[in-house]
Parts: structure tokens; sequence; C-alpha cells
């Protein structure tokens, strides 16, 4: 013979639903396993989750409408698409800078500058700043140590 339905309140299961409880929360409360709320009470916990947000965005446009500053920002962002505009300049609004660096690295005796294999015989000429030697073992980490031997100008 099968057990007899546990008697839920559909009333206690949406008004905890409205305040924000989980199903798991509910399940708890109600002391039944989550799935018998899911397979039986699922329109009254969505009514309740359904409330709740109503509820909480009438008091969010309250707030806003008495002058709340952040409130209406953020309302004006949900609903409308408002977004922050975010520039970046220089001095005195002036427009950035850009500045290049001149690379040279010496991988198993070929020099590189900027990413371009330089001649076979040419040897660049210093330049003040760091001039990377390293020895490569093909796997692409320097000497096979891990590090890269340097040499500074």
């Amino acid at each position: 013979m099968a057990r007899p339905k546990k008697q839920i309140s559909e009333k206690q299961v949406t008004a905890l639903a409205r305040i924000g409880c989980t199903v798991a929360e509910i399940a708890s409360i109600v002391d039944c396993k989550k799935r018998i709320l899911e397979l039986r009470f699922l329109p009254a916990i969505e009514t309740g989750r359904v409330a709740l947000s109503q509820s909480l965005k009438r008091k969010q446009v309250t707030m806003a409408l008495k002058g709340d500053r952040t409130m209406l920002i953020w309302l004006g962002k949900q609903y409308l698409g408002q977004r922050e505009k975010h520039e970046v300049s220089g001095p005195d609004g002036e427009p950035l800078g850009v500045t290049q660096v001149a690379v040279q690295v010496k991988i198993d005796g070929d020099w590189y500058n900027n990413a371009n294999r330089l001649a076979p015989a040419a040897t660049p000429a210093p330049i003040a700043g760091l001039i990377i030697d390293a020895k490569g073992n093909g796997n692409g980490n320097g000497n096979g140590n891990g590090h890269a031997d340097k040499e500074v100008l």
C-alpha cells in the first residue's frame, strides 16, 4: 500500500518563495524532499518568486523616484540601456602618446629585432636597455634550465 501524501500547505510554499527561500530551504522547513516540492508545487513556487521580483522592483522604483541617486543610476542602466562613458587621455586632455620599444633578442646565435630575424652576419647596434641571449634547447624556454642568459648593455 502506498504511503499517504504529506500534507503541505500551498499557501506556505508560496509565502516562503515570496521571501526568497530556495526549493531546498522550503523543503527543509516543510520537512519533505525537494523533488516532491518541484513535482507538486512548482506553480506555487513560481508565483512566490514572481511576487518577490515585483515587490523588489516596486521598492527600487519608489526609492529612485524619491531621489535616491544610486538607484536612479542603476535603474537607468538596467531598463534604459544607459552606460557610463570611460575616456582615457593624457595630461590636459591631450591624446595619449604611443611609445615604441626596440627589442633585440639572440636565440641560438641568430639575432631578432622586434620579432624579425636579422641577416645572419648582422650584429645589432647596441641600444640602451636589455639584450637577451637565449640559448634554445628546442622547447622554447631558453637555456634548458628555465632561465635565459641575459646581457645588459
